[in-house]
């Protein structure tokens, strides 16, 4: 769930603060110059965005818990719709992890992150009524391959997430 002004970094307080007006970019300055849209809070809502509108099966797919750690902070999921399936991963520790998970996909796949920048851009409608969604830059060759029924060597940074996709 994103709360209003989440996707540019703003804070609310205890009542009657509980959430500030709007940080509009299109209005500045604002009475309090901490309070500024943080651009790589920004991004990173438009990319999960993107990416959540570029997958029905994120929308509408079946849910499967595929790894859930809480002694590693990792909690692991599948979403699954017709022959489409993506892989969401959370690092919720201090700590990176190198993780072999249960894959959705067959042996010899190849894998993509959809959350990395490099192999993957934004892609913005021309059509106001439409939205943006995500597509491989070609540019980023996948490192992953499923392998025995697993998905091999899924490096998950401290406090992130990662979305993987069939390449």
């Amino acid at each position: 769930m994103v709360y209003y002004g989440d996707e540019v970094g703003m804070y609310g307080a205890d009542d009657p603060s509980d959430r500030k007006p709007m940080i509009w970019a299109d209005l500045p300055p604002n009475d309090d110059p901490n309070e500024r849209i943080e651009r790589d809070v920004l991004d990173h809502y438009r990319r999960v965005i993107a990416i959540r509108n570029s997958y029905p099966c994120l929308q509408t797919g079946a849910f499967r818990t595929l790894e859930s750690r809480d002694d590693m902070g990792i909690y692991a999921f599948c979403r699954s719709l017709n022959d489409e399936s993506v892989v969401v991963v959370f690092n919720n520790s201090d700590k990176a992890h190198r993780l072999d998970l249960p894959s959705p996909w067959a042996d010899g796949t190849r894998v993509d992150r959809a959350d990395d920048s490099k192999a993957f851009e934004i892609v913005e409608p021309k059509d106001a009524a439409m939205r943006a969604t995500v597509r491989p830059t070609g540019k980023h060759k996948s490192s992953l391959k499923v392998e025995q029924g697993r998905l091999h060597g899924c490096m998950i940074e401290p406090r992130s997430s990662a979305v993987f996709v069939k390449s």
